[in-house]
């Protein structure tokens, strides 16, 4: 498996890519590769024997101090994160590992850039149909009634 950058892929593979969720294809079809380029969000591929099988996309966040839960030791303004914005696994190649693949390698990206920059956190706005992921990978969520989840950086480098 191999990761690639957006600006790598063949506009054949983007439009063929069907993962089963009409919004996170059409994001891979209209605007990974505009973002990407305009500074909005950065996307990489994820390759298996040259055939893109899944994609993620991160960008910069924050979360208001109180929206976060464990406010202990946090200064009162806005908390750096870095959002998992978009994740997805092509149809056909589900619940083969390739999800684990992606969060991984985003994660470890995540992680280099905590060390460049501050960040406290990582989160992500799962879909109902993939809370129960990202919480097997340690992820919280932010509010009872909401689907946003968040990994401290700390509970990051631990793990890996």
């Amino acid at each position: 498996m191999n990761l690639k950058t957006i600006g790598c892929a063949k506009d054949d593979e983007l439009l063929s890519f069907s993962s089963g969720n009409e919004d996170l294809d059409k994001y891979l079809r209209e605007y990974a590769l505009i973002n990407d380029r305009n500074g909005y969000g950065k996307t990489f591929l994820l390759y298996d024997n040259d055939e893109l099988v899944g994609f993620f996309t991160i960008c910069s966040a924050s979360i208001k101090f109180e929206d976060f839960p464990k406010r202990k030791n946090l200064p009162k303004y806005p908390i750096p994160a870095v959002r998992i914005a978009r994740l997805a696994i092509r149809k056909d190649k589900q619940s083969q590992g390739y999800g684990r693949e992606l969060l991984k390698q985003a994660l470890i990206r995540v992680l280099c850039i905590s060390q460049k920059i501050g960040v406290r956190l990582v989160i992500v706005d799962a879909k109902e149909t993939s809370a129960s992921f990202y919480e097997h990978y340690g992820f919280e969520r932010l509010k009872d009634d909401a689907l946003t989840y968040y990994l401290l950086i700390e509970t990051l480098q631990n793990a890996l």
